[in-house]
Order: C-alpha cells, then sequence, then structure tokens
C-alpha cells in the first residue's frame, strides 16, 4: 500500500515536472518569436514609409508630366521613372500582404516561408534599383534641372552628353550583375560584403530569419 502511494506521488511529481518544461518551453519559443514579430514589425513600418514616399514622388511625376506634356524629352523620362516607381509600389504591397499573412502560433517551417518571401521580395526591389540607378539618374538630371531650375538639360549639357551617360550606365548594368553575383557568395569571408547582402535584403528581416533559426534549432532539440 505504501509503495503505491510513493508511486503514485511520483507520477504527480513526474506529470507536474513535464508540464514545467514544456511551459518553460512553450514560453521560451515565445520570447524567440516575439523577436521575430519586433523585427518584421520595424521591416513593415520602414515598408509603409516608402510607400508613402512612392505615392509622394508619383502625384509629383505625374504634375511634371502634366505641365511638360507635348514636350517629349521631358515626358518620357518622367514617363520612365513612372513606371518604375508603380513597379516597386506593387513590390512593396506584397511585402506588406505577406507580412500580414503570417501567423505566428503557426509551424516554424511556414513562418520561415513566409519570412523568406519577403527577404526576396525585397531583395528584388534593392537588386533592380541599384542595378538600374547609372542609366536611371540620366532622366532624373533631365527632370530635376527642368523641374527645379527650368532649364533644358538638353541644351545645357548637350544631346551627346546625355546619349553619352546612358550609354556608359548600360554599360555598368552587366557589370554590376557580375560583380553582385561574385561577392554574394563571399558574404561570410568579407564582414563588409555580408553588410551590403543584408542592407539589399533588408536589415530587419535578415534579423528575423536569424531568430527564426533559433527557434528551429530550439525545437529540434526537443
Amino acid at each position: 500500500m505504501e509503495f503505491d502511494m510513493l508511486k503514485a506521488q511520483w507520477q504527480a511529481y513526474d506529470q507536474k515536472l513535464t508540464e514545467s518544461l514544456r511551459l518553460n518551453r512553450r514560453l521560451l519559443r515565445d520570447k524567440l518569436v516575439a523577436k521575430v514579430d519586433s523585427a518584421l514589425q520595424r521591416h513593415e513600418r520602414g515598408l509603409w514609409l516608402e510607400l508613402g514616399f512612392d505615392v509622394v514622388l508619383l502625384l509629383l511625376l505625374g504634375s511634371f508630366i502634366s505641365d511638360t506634356w507635348g514636350e517629349w524629352r521631358f515626358v518620357l523620362p518622367a514617363l520612365v521613372w513612372h513606371i518604375f516607381i508603380i513597379i516597386s509600389m506593387v513590390v512593396t504591397i506584397r511585402e506588406l500582404v505577406t507580412l500580414r499573412e503570417i501567423d505566428y502560433n503557426g509551424p516554424v517551417a511556414t513562418l520561415q516561408k513566409r519570412v523568406e518571401q519577403v527577404r526576396l521580395l525585397h531583395a528584388w526591389v534593392n537588386k533592380w534599383t541599384w542595378t538600374l540607378l547609372p542609366v536611371l539618374w540620366v532622366p532624373i538630371l533631365i527632370i530635376g534641372m527642368r523641374w527645379l531650375l527650368g532649364l533644358d538639360a538638353y541644351a545645357v549639357l548637350g544631346t551627346p552628353t546625355l546619349l553619352a551617360n546612358l550609354a556608359f550606365g548600360l554599360v555598368l548594368i552587366p557589370v554590376i550583375v557580375v560583380a553582385s553575383r561574385t561577392l554574394a557568395g563571399r558574404g561570410e569571408q568579407w564582414p563588409w560584403v555580408q553588410s551590403i547582402i543584408d542592407d539589399v535584403n533588408g536589415e530587419h528581416v535578415v534579423a528575423a530569419a536569424r531568430f527564426l533559426r533559433e527557434v528551429r534549432d530550439f525545437e529540434e532539440e526537443r
């Protein structure tokens, strides 16, 4: 009889210990997931700021196009930037939608997949922005001189100069693509390269992915 009582008490203690360990694991997982949530919230706030900035640029460019309509040497550069900003906005909105679809109580694998989708979208926008910048700055110059200074860049700088800069920018695009692919595999060797890669991917998204790896490693130890 005494043995049965001791056995029952031991089973009760064992059950309490199991529940306590389960609770501690749950609390630790929630703490790690909270870090993921915090990092993605910061990223989301940055996306809303980018989206607001793009909307303002879109309205200003629309006004510029309206004011210079018929002067195609000014309208066409503005349309190029108009289209580029619209594409950027579409991808930013897709990022925001993906962030809203994240279920922090779901499986870590599903959470990692969503964060990876956000990272790829953000990296896609940044990659093409930096890749096309050598070409896109020429339309910026034409628009800026006309809009802010009231000057005609074609007359002041000369059409050959603008075309030469445009051609130089086009030549730089494949150089940038090759350089980015070369450096992408050396992030672990060169910290400054990894810093650039993190900026392209979005530092808060990178942080969220790192925290998710901690959650995954923690659950695999169970």
